[in-house]
């Protein structure tokens, strides 16, 4: 799953780092968000369709550009939401942890 491995592009690339806290919620309830994630992006069966913030720290330019210009629904955190990454067909949705706190 192009989530698990935060393969934005769908790609096969991976954009994440072992130990990175991962939360994953749905809107049929079957997984909840996290009260303590913050939310990241959402998904379709070929990757991200919109991102809310990087998952990487320094993501390479170029890398970047080219995932920015894959995103239906945009890149940011005034422009992707839960609610935006719905309209543009999410089923999932992902959301990170602070770097000081672990996934429960």
């Amino acid at each position: 799953m192009h989530l698990m491995r935060a393969d934005d592009l769908g790609d096969g690339s991976s954009h994440t780092a072992p130990g990175m806290g991962l939360d994953i919620s749905d809107d049929l309830s079957l997984l909840t968000p996290s009260p303590d994630s913050v939310f990241e992006g959402g998904w379709d069966q070929q990757g991200a369709v919109c991102l809310r913030q990087w998952r990487l720290p320094g993501e390479d330019r170029r890398a970047a550009a080219a995932i920015v210009a894959h995103l239906r629904g945009g890149y940011g955190e005034t422009t992707c939401s839960r609610e935006t990454a719905k309209r543009q067909g999410a089923l999932v949705f992902s959301g990170t942890f602070a770097r000081a706190s672990r996934p429960p």
